[in-house]
């Protein structure tokens, strides 16, 4: 079971910013980059030491940092770049709820990414555009930006042509392609569970079809404010938005549209397989029920026949037969094998 823990502001001193994210020991690494259509700068160890980015407005300058829980680090880049209080507090508090707010010099944007490897694991990452920079906040190191690293380094598409505002649209479509990944996974999860719901009647399929349906519930949860976010980005009108970058923007707030379409439509086919599963149990319960009626019918006539002659009666003349105990044992067999062809006959076997 996923829980969650919210801060209690009462709990936090004024002025104190507390992490709240899982605990790592590992330093927090800074990534910086720095390009425009003909070079690019490439920091893999970047030690922030002040303002990273000057007033060049024909450079982009990208700030990546994996690691939030070194609490002053993050201070000393946000009060460099201006960043306000709240904000620093949603970049360090995990479990805030991805939204979307404008700043006189910066738009601030937390989200939540998402992986599934072996299993669904959610990340929170934070942005902050300005008008020639963005700094992404990672709790951890992923893979989720490798395709946006590459693109700048091969100097791919349009990335490198474009303003900051365009590199955020490509970490939005990263982290909505990744929903995308881990929802295939699992609908391949839910045929194959499929399968297996057609050709068996295994008990704990019904445990792995709510386990489904919690996951994509949550997934859900996580979707609905980030489709949100996309659709407010889409329709502000804000400087640091180029307008020639809004057909972009339109797609992505397409994209997570279709994207909880498609969660809706994955539900709905659990729904059903939940159905066909409990109506193939219900079916089978009908068919054991019906082999014990069909039994219990034969035994009836059966019954009564050996209770009539249990009957301890002394003038019985069927009793001084010495032909009378086989003759009602045919007899017995006749009734059986005629009432199972009769059953056959009718389909109840």
């Amino acid at each position: 079971m996923i829980k969650f823990y919210k801060l209690k502001r009462k709990d936090i001193k004024p002025g104190e910013f507390v992490y709240s994210g899982n605990k790592h020991n590992e330093p927090v690494k800074l990534q910086l980059f720095t390009y425009d259509s003909e070079e690019f700068e490439e920091k893999s160890d970047y030690v922030f030491d002040g303002k990273f980015y000057d007033d060049n407005e024909k450079k982009v300058y990208w700030l990546n940092i994996h690691g939030i829980h070194n609490v002053e680090l993050i201070k000393k880049i946000a009060n460099e770049v201006g960043i306000n209080n709240l904000n620093l507090q949603d970049i360090i508090n995990t479990n805030e709820r991805p939204k979307i707010e404008e700043s006189e010099n910066y738009i601030f944007i937390t989200a939540k990414s998402l992986t599934g490897n072996e299993s669904i694991d959610y990340e929170q990452i934070s942005f902050v555009l300005g008008k020639n920079f963005i700094i992404s906040f990672q709790e951890k190191i992923d893979d989720t930006f490798d395709h946006i690293r590459l693109r700048i380094r091969e100097n791919l598409g349009l990335l490198r042509k474009r303003k900051s505002d365009y590199l955020l649209f490509m970490f939005l479509d990263a982290i909505i392609d990744n929903y995308y990944t881990v929802i295939d996974k699992i609908v391949n999860d839910i045929n194959i569970i499929e399968q297996k719901v057609l050709s068996t009647n295994k008990d704990n399929l019904l445990i792995d079809i709510e386990a489904i349906k919690k996951e994509l519930q949550l997934i859900k949860n996580k979707v609905q404010p980030l489709k949100d976010t996309v659709h407010k980005l889409n329709n502000m009108d804000n400087p640091l938005i180029d307008s020639a970058n809004k057909a972009y923007f339109t797609d992505i707030k397409d994209s997570s549209l279709n994207l909880m379409d498609y969660i809706d439509y994955t539900k709905n086919s659990l729904d059903g397989i939940t159905n066909i599963y409990l109506s193939s149990l219900s079916n089978k319960m009908n068919d054991t029920m019906k082999l014990l009626a069909v039994i219990s019918t034969i035994f009836i006539p059966l019954t009564f026949i050996a209770g009539l002659y249990g009957m301890n009666f002394e003038y019985m003349p069927e009793l001084k037969e010495p032909m009378a105990y086989p003759i009602i044992l045919v007899l017995m067999f006749l009734i059986s094998v005629t009432m199972i062809i009769y059953f056959k006959f009718k389909k109840f076997l």
